[in-house]
C-alpha cells in the first residue's frame, strides 16, 4: 500500500519543478520562489518572519505582467541590494514587494531547502487568507 501525498495549497505553483529561486539562500530561514510560466502565476514560501502570521505561503498571483529582479533600494539611509517583484494584476492593479535581502537563482542547498519548505508550510498563509490569525497579542494593562 503506498502512501497518499499530501496536497497542499496551489501545489501545481509550489513544487520543487517550479521553484526558480531564494533569499537568504539554503539557509533554514530562507524565502523561496516559485513561478508557473504556463498559467503566469508565482507565490513564494515565508519560512521566518516577525509576524507570525506571514510565515507559510504565500497567496498565489495570477499576473498580467511579472518581473523581478535585485536592485538598490535604501533602507535606514543605507543603500542595500534587495530582490524586488513588480506585478501587473490580470485587473490592471500594479502590485510591489520588496524582499528583505538579495535573490539567489537555485543551487543544490537552496533547492534542498525549498523542498523542506513545501513539506512544513502546506497551507496558505494566514495574511493573505481568511484563516485565523496565529499572532500573539500583548494584553493591555491599566493605563495603556
Amino acid at each position: 500500500m503506498s502512501k497518499r501525498k499530501h496536497e497542499g495549497y496551489m501545489d501545481h505553483v509550489y513544487n520543487t519543478d517550479k521553484f526558480i529561486g531564494s533569499t537568504n539562500k539554503g539557509t533554514p530561514n530562507q524565502t523561496s520562489y516559485f513561478r508557473n510560466n504556463n498559467t503566469q502565476e508565482h507565490g513564494r514560501i515565508t519560512t521566518d518572519h516577525k509576524n507570525a502570521d506571514n510565515v507559510g505561503r504565500n497567496k498565489v498571483q495570477s499576473t498580467k505582467k511579472y518581473t523581478a529582479q535585485n536592485q538598490t533600494v535604501n533602507r535606514n539611509g543605507m543603500p542595500t541590494e534587495r530582490y524586488v517583484e513588480e506585478t501587473t494584476m490580470k485587473s490592471g492593479k500594479k502590485v510591489k514587494h520588496t524582499s528583505r535581502s538579495k535573490f539567489s537563482p537555485p543551487s543544490p542547498n537552496s533547492s534542498r531547502q525549498a523542498y523542506e519548505d513545501l513539506q512544513r508550510f502546506t497551507e496558505e498563509k494566514p495574511k493573505t487568507s481568511a484563516a485565523p490569525s496565529r499572532k500573539k497579542h500583548k494584553k493591555k494593562g491599566p493605563g495603556m
